[in-house]
């Protein structure tokens, strides 16, 4: 496999897509793109757990993602092979039928609150990340991206971080930080880290090209 991983993962809101983004800008363009992990929810919502007392989806669990198709498309693209991946509506909260064709690049980033769950994934990372954030401010993102990019209530956003987000970021998202090479802390304005994150791209970027 010469094409190479990098996965950034963390708490909801706790900035994945800037850390991604400033990654991304050490590329030319067409060199390296994005799989963002919500784009593999199961399109069939049966496979979803179902949480009866509050009558609501969990998607923050595990279980909710195929597993076996984000590694199918990640192995993919790390062989030089075209992929087709799944939309997803953010809106009503489902996968949508059609498809994206993504061709391969150099640096693939897969980035997600569950991107480091699984072991046969991160055994294929050159590089793994892990954002470390005070939930307060997670929260505090989450609730101001949601009711702008997302049109959702303030009470529908409390109702999940606090029935789903929050105990599910405990139970099997915090773990995951054990598994990274880097445990990046990151208010959005720390420098320091983010540039020993950048630096270590760009070696693994002029290892790739040797």
């Amino acid at each position: 496999m010469k094409n190479k991983l990098i996965i950034v993962a963390g708490c909801s809101g706790s900035g994945k897509t800037t850390v991604t983004n400033r990654i991304l800008k050490q590329f030319k363009k067409g060199q390296g793109q994005v799989i963002c992990l919500d784009r593999f929810y199961w399109a069939d919502k049966k496979k979803i757990p179902f949480i009866k007392e509050i009558n609501q989806y969990n998607y923050d669990h595990p279980s909710s993602f195929d597993w076996k198709l984000v590694e199918k498309t990640i192995k993919d693209l790390l062989n030089n092979k075209p992929v087709r991946i799944p939309k997803y509506d953010y809106v009503h909260s489902r996968r949508e039928k059609n498809f994206e064709k993504r061709r391969p690049t150099k640096i693939v980033i897969l980035e997600g609150m569950l991107s480091l769950y699984n072991d046969d994934i991160n055994k294929l990372a050159s590089l793994k990340v892990f954002l470390q954030v005070s939930l307060d401010t997670c929260f505090i993102r989450r609730l101001l991206r949601d009711q702008k990019d997302r049109g959702r209530t303030v009470d529908s956003i409390v109702k999940q971080w606090q029935s789903t987000v929050k105990p599910m970021y405990e139970q099997f998202v915090r773990p995951t930080e054990t598994k990274a090479n880097i445990i990046l802390p990151w208010d959005g304005k720390t420098q320091d880290e983010l540039e020993t994150v950048l630096e270590l791209n760009k070696k693994m970027v002029k290892k790739h090209d040797k």
